[in-house]
């Protein structure tokens, strides 16, 4: 070996990517669904994004952003007007957080009340009266943490939580941003750093269109440091905020933003832009240290709306008050019909006509359309559990994110008759299995012996078949080949890990002269593939140019071994980006 390996120092270059594996499907178990599952999925392109840039943000890019408009009401014709406020982050099919200082009235220390208040998802264009895929949903209340007080404590807690009156219906430009309520996520993120140390956040920009925005990232001490002690400035750096750089300022309306970062193929919410006090950075509300707050409020509001105004089943279904006692089993576990309820034994359920039937509650997002009715646009077309549907009218199903409709009925068409009861049977979408997406891992999908995506969600049927990536091989070799999606929407296995292999020679090369040892010419692919070479940028007549300081050998994917004096004798840029591949002399 080369004299200069005698010494060696380990390079680090480490990003962070956290495991979370998919948890239970049970409907209505918010902090297992809707917050670390279902959720943080965008078309957004990563690629050549720079930090202190703005980017126009397509549907679907951000589709967890909402607009959140004051509503005013005047004139004989009672003439609705909506003026934008601020921005907001949805985390749960009816839950938007934002910060308390957007709705906060610093005059008289209260918030906006609610029924003033609109929240809008899919808003592209503040410009645009109606949007196609957009969703406007009044605010039903407003929950603000009891130790804010606004400029009084220089925005301390600047967080509040919007609950709609009716749950948002999730497709691709409308749905969740994922939270890490555990906070082993954050509390990684934090100490550690965010993909390039950056993170990202839409509002609207000048031209009132929908922007996001790629910002360097600080955390509190680091913030801290760069403000003079006696600023007041150093008012707002409180426990729980973190900073971004934003060179170009900001824009009162920028206030709530939520800022996310991308771990393993979803976004994560971080933090909520609170105030933009200097030219120079804002401040962030990391919501890390309010995950408790954070939990009961959402898992409270899923509750309340969940029946609201409505008879609650045994098995927390919701029908009707009309539906109790009707000598019907409309629950499906007879409660309703139950000597507690009812005050007399159940009676046999006879044929009776119904004016109506009920449409059942979807998981998901789902949401039902009348067929054939021209009479509205838009989301007011659009109805959920517990509305009734007149017989002889006909709706059809839209499945929410990560469900289907059956096969049984894959155009989703349901008729309502005069008994009461639906045709062809009760309305209902089917559970999916997650998407198959794994660093290393390549996936084949098949269902019904055709094959389908598997970056998409599943049927359950679909059998799923797998082998590693060149060089990689299966962390355990006992485990199978396949996997099946079943009924519940599960996998039957979780998916394989893909480990690099070591100290294995490239075998698409035979008979190649080690050039480390003899010097002579390198060819494009090497027969030791942990060998690299670390390059170092230089400026030569105003050009930048790369050119090779030293070798190396991988050990991890993020560690390279090379020799301490390599580094110590020239001016090693920190930070410079090492390239795989041949060592040139």
């Amino acid at each position: 070996m080369l004299e200069f390996f005698q010494c060696v120092v380990v390079l680090l270059f480490a990003l962070l990517h956290p495991n979370h594996a998919a948890n239970s499907n049970r409907p209505g178990d918010v902090e297992k669904e809707w917050w670390t599952t279902r959720c943080g999925l965008s078309n957004r392109v990563q690629e050549d994004r720079a930090p202190g840039q703005s980017y126009p943000s397509p549907s679907g890019s951000s589709p967890w952003q909402v607009a959140i408009y004051t509503v005013s009401r005047s004139g004989r014709m009672n003439d609705v007007t909506m003026d934008f406020l601020c921005v907001g982050t949805i985390i749960a099919p009816s839950v938007v957080i934002t910060a308390a200082s957007c709705l906060f009235n610093e005059n008289i220390k209260k918030a906006i009340r609610p029924e003033k208040l609109k929240v809008v998802a899919a808003k592209q264009s503040l410009l645009l009266k109606h949007e196609r895929d957009a969703q406007a949903i009044e605010v039903q209340f407003v929950k603000i943490l009891v130790t804010y007080e606004g400029e009084v404590t220089s925005q301390a807690d600047n967080l509040a939580i919007l609950v709609t009156k009716r749950q948002f219906f999730f497709n691709k430009y409308v749905q969740p941003v994922c939270v890490d309520v555990n906070m082993k996520l954050s509390r990684e993120v934090l100490r550690r750093g965010f993909r390039n140390n950056t993170i990202e956040g839409a509002t609207y920009d000048l031209s009132k269109d929908l922007h996001e925005g790629v910002f360097k990232f600080q955390n509190l001490t680091e913030c801290q440091r760069r403000v003079p002690e006696d600023s007041d400035i150093q008012n707002y750096l409180h426990y729980d905020k973190f900073c971004i750089d934003t060179p170009k300022g900001g824009l009162p309306q920028d206030t709530g933003m939520g800022l996310v970062v991308l771990v393993e193929g979803r976004y994560y919410l971080q933090g909520i832009l609170s105030e933009n006090i200097e030219q120079e950075f804002s401040v962030v509300t990391n919501i890390s240290q309010h995950t408790t707050w954070l939990k009961k409020v959402v898992n409270q509001a899923t509750d309340d709306l969940q029946c609201k105004n409505m008879f609650i089943c045994a098995n927390k279904a919701c029908i009707v008050h009309s539906r109790k006692c009707d000598g019907y089993d409309d629950c499906g576990d007879r409660s309703d019909e139950s000597f507690i309820e009812c005050g007399r034994h159940p009676v046999s359920t006879g044929i009776k006509d119904r004016k109506s039937c009920q449409l059942p509650y979807l998981d998901r997002g789902g949401f039902f359309v009348k067929d054939k009715d021209r009479s509205c646009s838009g989301s007011e077309c659009y109805l959920g559990g517990g509305e009734e549907v007149g017989a002889g009218e006909s709706v059809r199903i839209f499945c929410g994110l990560g469900t289907a409709a059956p096969d049984s009925n894959p155009l989703g068409a349901y008729a309502c008759l005069s008994s009461g009861d639906w045709s062809p049977e009760l309305p209902r979408c089917t559970l999916q299995c997650e998407p198959l997406v794994k660093p290393h891992v390549m996936f084949k999908c098949e269902y019904n012996s055709a094959e389908v995506n598997c970056s998409n969600y599943m049927r359950p049927g679909t059998v799923a078949t797998y082998e590693c990536d060149l060089f990689y091989t299966l962390n355990n070799k006992l485990v199978r080949d396949d996997n099946h999606c079943l009924e519940e929407g599960k996998w039957l296995l979780d998916p394989p890990q893909c480990e690099p292999d070591c100290g294995v020679p490239n075998p698409l090369v035979r008979n190649v002269t080690l050039t480390v040892a003899h010097g002579v010419d390198t060819k494009d692919v090497l027969e030791f593939p942990w060998h690299v070479g670390l390059h170092m940028r230089n400026s030569s007549a105003g050009i930048l140019e790369w050119s090779n300081h030293c070798g190396g050998s991988l050990i991890s994917p993020h560690l390279v071994l090379t020799g301490m004096h390599a580094l110590l004798t020239h001016s090693f840029i920190r930070g410079s980006p090492i390239r795989s591949g041949p060592i040139f002399h």
